[in-house]
Order: C-alpha cells, then structure tokens, then sequence
C-alpha cells in the first residue's frame, strides 16, 4: 500500500462503491496518487472501459501519461507524472467532462482481460456458447466486442480452467488412497469441467458389518 509523506500531498487511489449500481467502481480525481505507473495504467484501462470512450494517449512512458478522448468535441482530458520518490504516479490535472456519445465498442478490453473477468462462470459453465458469453457480457458489464475477440477470450479462459482442473484430475488416485485408508464407504461423483466422467467407489459388507472396498476408478 502506499504510504504518504509529509511532503507527499495527495489522496490514495480507492475504488467507490456505487449503491446504485451495487459494486465498485473507478472514480478519478486530481491528485489522486496510485502505487506506481503500471498501478496506475491499470486503474485507467479500467475507467475506460467502464466509462464507455476510447481515449488518444499523447504521452505513455513510465514518467509521464497524457490523454484526451478521441473524440476532437469533447473537453475531457488527463495529465499525470511521476512523483518525486520516482515510484508514485500522481493526476496532476484532469480536466472537463465527457460530452461525447458513450460507445463500448473498443473501449480497451482485451481478450485476455475478458478472460479473466469471465474464469469464474467457466468454471461453473465450461461448454458456455459464444452467444451466450456475448449477452453475458453486454448485460454484466455493458461491453459490445466483436465475434474475434470473443473466440480468442475463451479459448484463453478454457486454457486456464483446463489447467486447473488438469491438477485436480491427476490428484484422483491420492483422494481414491484416502477413502480406502479412512474407510469412507459408499461416494461417487460427476467429474465437471473439461474431463467429463464419474469418480465411483464400489463397497460391501463382511461378516462383520464391516465396509470392504472393491473397487474405486474414474470413468
């Protein structure tokens, strides 16, 4: 977290949480001051998309950023720099607001960003169609994306659950060994995600009303 010093004037860069829209949200202002230049190009990536305007950046290095919106009407513009401890980036102005038309359309949403945002509903859902991935993520986060975009977000998103569940799947034999050694009984269960099947463990009794484990496998 950053610490402000004495001579550091400034307010630490916070997310707001919007009642109306019941999450947080991205919220500028001057002087605001941000970790370092890649906290701080994060935090804007995010205003952009949730704003709904692509912006034209003049200066983007690791000691300065200066953007307008790419709309040539519209006043609304940023300045920020360096700090003087040469790890804080710091709003030095930001000026008018947007009077342009919000768009969605090539509001800096990656594919990979996308991605990310949507790795959970994967997990739950991982045969989710691209129709289905589209409404989700217009109605959610009101982005439109072209079909391209959206192709390359899931393939990224399926390789990460994929991974996952890869290490998941490769531990059955030790969860298999378990029940064995805690006599666990009768269990069995729908493998989800990119390896389909059933994880099943056969049982009986002895003469001792005792559980003997005959068979344990995944299919």
């Amino acid at each position: 977290m950053t610490k402000v010093s004495d001579k550091m004037q400034g307010e630490i860069f916070k997310y707001t949480y919007d009642e109306k829209l019941k999450k947080e949200i991205v919220v500028l202002k001057k002087e605001q001051i941000f970790n370092d230049v890649k906290h701080f190009r994060e935090v804007m990536q995010e205003f952009v998309r949730q704003e709904g305007f692509p912006i034209k950046k003049f200066k983007n290095d690791k000691t300065r950023f200066v953007a307008v919106c790419k709309d040539n009407g519209c006043g609304w513009s940023i300045h920020a720099f360096l700090y003087g401890d040469g790890i804080t980036f710091k709003i030095k102005q930001l000026g008018g607001s947007h009077t342009c038309i919000k768009s969605m359309k090539g509001c800096g949403a990656s594919s990979r960003w996308i991605a990310k945002l949507f790795e959970s509903d994967f997990r739950a859902d991982y045969g989710m169609s691209i129709d289905k991935f589209y409404v989700s993520l217009k109605e959610k986060h009101g982005l439109d994306v072209n079909t391209q975009k959206l192709i390359r977000a899931i393939k990224i998103v399926k390789e990460l659950v994929a991974r996952d569940h890869a290490k998941s799947y490769a531990k059955i034999p030790q969860y298999i060994a378990i029940l064995k050694e805690t006599n666990a009984g009768v269990d069995a269960c729908l493998l989800k995600g990119p390896f389909k099947g059933q994880l099943l463990v056969a049982v009986s009794l002895d003469a001792n009303s005792g559980f003997v484990k005959l068979s344990a496998g995944a299919f």
